[in-house]
């Protein structure tokens, strides 16, 4: 093989595996989950991605009570708001299209799963929640949007589990 393309081949790939900073991940911003009920801003929190519940269609119960994480497995967590609520940590960016590693909270049951998204379309975020390796999973679709549709206007604190 000429040098040439030796050095062509290895320079690529070189490139193919040069880190992305969170800030430029197509990753962020907010987006629509699949059931449309939330919108969930995806932000930089330091060397990894998180995110929050930006909107949610209905932030409030039937009786006008601000609806709360109940079945947090944390008894202590049970009374904050689902609006703001931290959803998603450690995303690690993997490319301007994808990024793993992290986890998912799902508020409805109280458990923490696995991972993982990746930029299908640029309005188009592929979400793949897993327990344990990511064949165990389920992938949702959900679709970008421009605002967070004014819903939540809790102040957002990175630090801390998702749970």
């Amino acid at each position: 093989m000429p040098v040439r393309l030796i050095a062509a081949l290895l320079l690529a790939t070189i490139g193919l595996v040069q880190p992305v900073s969170a800030n430029q991940s197509g990753v962020l911003g907010h987006w629509l989950t699949e059931n449309g009920k939330a919108i969930i801003e995806i932000l930089p929190c330091g060397e990894s991605l998180c995110g929050r519940i930006a909107w949610l269609d209905a932030p409030t119960d039937a009786a006008g009570r601000t609806k709360r994480d109940a079945n947090n497995p944390d008894p202590s967590a049970r009374s904050r708001p689902l609006c703001g609520l931290p959803l998603i940590a450690g995303l690690m960016v993997e490319g301007g299209r994808r990024a793993a590693g992290g986890e998912i909270y799902n508020a409805r049951n109280g458990k923490t799963y696995g991972v993982e998204v990746t930029l299908a379309a640029p309005d188009r975020l592929e979400v793949r929640g897993y327990y344990g390796i990511s064949l165990l999973g389920r992938t949702q679709s959900w679709i970008r949007q421009s605002h967070n549709r004014g819903g939540c206007t809790l102040r957002f604190e990175t630090a801390g589990p998702v749970q």
